[in-house]
């Protein structure tokens, strides 16, 4: 059994303007896993999520790919070491085809790369078999501007797995779904992490997502973390209830 973490982070601190984001955080992904990262409006997830991403530095702190200290890496140096994300917004190319969207994923995790030859016929293949395996075949030629929400998402996840990511960050995709869409949106994330290995961590404030599809889920709150363990566990930890859940959702 693999145990070691695919992604973590380590007594992890920021802050801005003198106001503390994040206090000594400890944090960790584990392949074929998902990891939820859960806790109310300004509890530091965003900011978390973007020092694992490398779009903030911490103050203090290191961040762990494996064995392999990423702490000072870029954003783009990361990707290109397995580690894929998406956004709360999807961030999609609006003038170009939901297939032209995927290939331009592909091409920015590959660099230079791309210019190898036969380099692009290998990048259209891995964006079909993609758009096949996400169901979107038949969206493969639309404008990306303009899709429906739940389809939007879908293409973005769509195009962060093109990468072949080793470690998926997702944040907040239930996020304008409906209940069928939130649905099949699970099916995929748990596919990833029964098929492909992943480690998938969900920023999520659907808890009705986070505890049917997590393996394990981390709870922010102020900056600080106060609770960290199995979606059960967390769901009756009193400080979480206190500061998150509420009753109604810890029942």
């Amino acid at each position: 059994m693999i145990t070691e973490a695919a992604l973590r982070a380590e007594a992890v601190s920021v802050s801005f303007g003198g106001v503390a984001a994040l206090s000594d955080v400890g944090f960790s992904a584990a392949p074929a896993a998902i990891t939820g990262l859960i806790g109310p409006n300004g509890a530091g997830k965003s900011t978390l999520f973007n020092v694992l991403c490398g779009l903030v530095a911490p103050d203090s702190g290191t961040v762990w790919m494996g064995e392999r200290e990423i702490t000072g890496w870029p954003a783009h140096r990361r990707a290109r070491q397995g580690l894929a994300r998406t956004f709360q917004r999807p961030e999609l190319f609006g003038r170009l085809s939901v297939r032209d969207n995927l290939m331009a994923g592909w091409e920015a995790s590959r660099g230079w790369g791309v210019m190898r030859r036969g380099a692009e016929a290998v990048g259209w293949a891995r964006v079909d078999a993609t758009l096949d395996r996400m169901g979107l075949t038949q969206l493969s030629g639309r404008s990306a501007d303009g899709l429906p929400t739940g389809q939007a998402r879908l293409v973005e996840l769509a195009r962060a797995l093109v990468t072949e990511p080793r470690v998926l960050l997702v944040d907040e995709p239930g996020a304008g779904l409906d209940p069928e869409e939130t649905a099949l949106l699970g099916e995929h994330l748990r596919s990833l992490v029964a098929d492909d290995g992943l480690a998938v961590v969900l920023v999520e404030h659907d808890m009705s997502l986070v505890m049917q599809i997590c393996d394990r889920v981390t709870v922010l709150e102020s900056g600080r973390r106060i609770a960290d363990g199995t979606p059960e566990q967390v769901r009756r930890d009193p400080l979480v209830v206190t500061a998150y859940l509420g009753e109604e959702d810890a029942a």
